[in-house]
């Protein structure tokens, strides 16, 4: 859900091709509404149905004291899809991004009151890419993997108290040919990690279309 919203409404990469924050704000609330509705659905079929959502794990990292703020910022962004979804309360400066952004009271109000958080499996995605550098300016640029999926994983689980599982994470093979192979060892490490630290993890897809 937030993948979509960001490349397609933030980055223009995706869909829509739009470049604003209002934009994000519209494409998010539609796509986990939408969500929200297949689970309510569905759960009227099968009571007993659980749901894994693959979503994307994200951090930014300051690379200077001017870039703290933006850093916090977008750093409290990333969770608003896994927020909404579960309908959790937003901190109040979210909640001021969200209205100023386009939504209203009754829309916000509609995910606290479909609060299905019980009925979930927190999935979560991990690649190079997930980790990123923030400017002064709040421009973002990649890091690398700093952190890791062990990292950012116990944060997302210490914000929603579910089960975890690692729904996607792939390595484009490089010229020494075993590129792939090191990340889903130390990928498969981190899992071990996290569910040694008490974490109830219950799954690790690689996702092999590319490979």
């Amino acid at each position: 859900m937030y993948v979509c919203a960001e490349f397609s409404a933030l980055y223009g990469w995706w869909n829509e091709q739009l470049r604003s924050d209002k934009a994000f704000v519209t494409a998010l609330k539609y796509i986990v509404k939408a969500n929200v509705l297949a689970m309510s659905a569905i759960l009227e079929v099968r009571p007993d149905a659980l749901f894994i959502q693959s979503e994307s794990s994200e951090y930014f990292h300051a690379e200077n004291p001017a870039a703290i703020k933006p850093a916090e910022i977008l750093n409290a962004k990333r969770f608003l899809s896994l927020n909404l979804n579960y309908g959790r309360r937003v901190d109040s400066e979210m909640y001021e991004y969200l209205l100023d952004n386009g939504m209203n009271r009754n829309e916000y109000h509609f995910f606290l009151s479909h609060n299905l958080k019980q009925y979930c499996i927190m999935g979560n995605d991990y690649y190079q890419t997930n980790e990123h550098r923030v400017a002064a300016d709040g421009s973002t640029r990649a890091s690398g993997e700093v952190f890791g999926y062990h990292v950012i994983t116990r944060q997302y689980h210490d914000r929603y108290r579910l089960p975890v599982m690692h729904t996607e994470t792939n390595l484009w093979q490089g010229p020494n040919g075993d590129e792939a192979v090191n990340w889903l060892w130390k990928e498969w490490a981190n899992v071990l990690r996290v569910r040694n630290d008490g974490v109830p993890m219950i799954g690790f897809t690689w996702y092999s279309l590319t490979d």
